[in-house]
């Protein structure tokens, strides 16, 4: 599946900072396939691909819930444009 996540950033340097440190570290069940910064890094778009919406929440909150309010959405894979295909260490049981 694929989930949105919209951060609410209130300290940049060290959201920026444990991103960066985490991401060579990712759980075999989470994908970041995009991020998208605004020009003052306080906000931030991330599509995200895992097996499900909980597990990337209690990994992502774990990094980043000092310095972020995290939103998250799964995406309707049927409507949206653009996603790529589903990695295989991601699929859901489902």
């Amino acid at each position: 599946m694929f989930v949105t996540v919209e951060h609410h950033i209130s300290n940049a340097d060290k959201f920026w900072a444990a991103a960066e440190k985490e991401l060579s570290n990712l759980p075999y069940n989470l994908k970041l396939h995009l991020c998208t910064p605004s020009k003052d890094e306080k906000t931030a778009y991330c599509i995200w691909e895992a097996d499900s919406v909980k597990s990337l929440k209690n990994w992502l909150e774990g990094i980043s819930s000092d310095f972020s309010q995290n939103e998250y959405h799964e995406i309707n894979e049927e409507m949206a444009i653009g996603l790529p295909k589903t990695s295989a260490g991601t699929q859901s049981a489902a």
